[in-house]
């Protein structure tokens, strides 16, 4: 069961494992599509980018409907972080 800031997010046990690869040490740092995949499906599904996209945006999904300030965000050849809003700027010395 995930609590974030006090609220139950409702996660299956494939999306649940996917937020668990985002929190990985070293958390906050970008996994891609090919990392993320292995860890779920193992060494056979490497190349399940679709299956990672689709369960990533129900997690992104469920996380913005409760406004909790974090979220998951996504960049092209990088993939995909877990982000804390006003965290993941100060560690990486970006916050105003």
């Amino acid at each position: 069961k995930l609590v974030i800031r006090g609220m139950p997010v409702p996660l299956t046990e494939m999306q649940a494992d996917i937020l668990a690869v985002l929190l990985e040490p070293p958390a906050g740092h970008w996994k891609t599509h090919k990392e993320i995949a292995r860890k779920i499906y193992g060494d056979a599904g490497y190349n399940e980018k679709a299956g990672v996209r689709k369960h990533v945006g129900r997690i992104r999904a469920r996380l913005d409907a409760l406004d909790l300030g974090v979220r998951i965000e996504t960049a092209h050849a990088h993939g995909y972080r877990f982000v804390v809003e006003g965290f993941n700027d100060a560690v990486n010395g970006q916050a105003e």
